[in-house]
């Protein structure tokens, strides 16, 4: 689960929730045993669902978009976004488009500085990063146990 699993974590912050079940395809490098792309379904509470693909012999987009009944965000660049590259979020509205510019930033500085603080106790801990990277392997497991079993995974079958 190489590819993907920035989108997947992006669907768990943009719902707020961890998903129910998982369906997914992953092709894999015969050399090096490791997946080269992905595309899956995940279902969500409330008739809500995440729609992953991406592969490393695609051309790089690192986006996403979330659609909802009454307008859609769509995002220029979302991950491993450059320290000087300036990036946008678009909100698809009433046949308009609104941008809305992000000044650039280093957020790997960022995240590597906020885990380092939280470990040297310079802050209180922001996020529940156990439980957090817990959910992640679980949710990263289901989707390999579904790729290798053909079939949709629900998560309370895995431990």
């Amino acid at each position: 689960n190489d590819v993907t699993c920035y989108p997947i974590y992006a669907s768990r912050l943009v719902f707020e929730e961890e998903p129910i079940s998982v369906l997914s395809h992953l092709e894999f490098d015969e050399n090096y045993k490791v997946d080269k792309s992905a595309d899956m379904i995940l279902r969500y509470e409330n008739g809500k669902s995440a729609f992953i693909s991406s592969g490393f012999n695609n051309y790089y987009q690192s986006e996403y978009n979330v659609w909802g009944s009454m307008a859609k965000i769509s995002t220029k660049r979302a991950y491993a976004v450059p320290p000087h590259y300036e990036t946008s979020v678009f909100l698809h509205q009433d046949d308009q488009v609104f941008e809305t510019v992000i000044n650039p930033v280093d957020q790997f500085k960022i995240m590597f500085d906020t885990f380092c603080n939280v470990i040297t106790k310079k802050i209180e801990n922001p996020y529940d990063f156990e439980k957090d990277l817990l959910d992640q392997a679980k949710l990263m497991e289901a989707i390999r146990v579904s790729n290798e079993e053909k079939r949709l995974i629900s998560l309370s079958d895995i431990q």
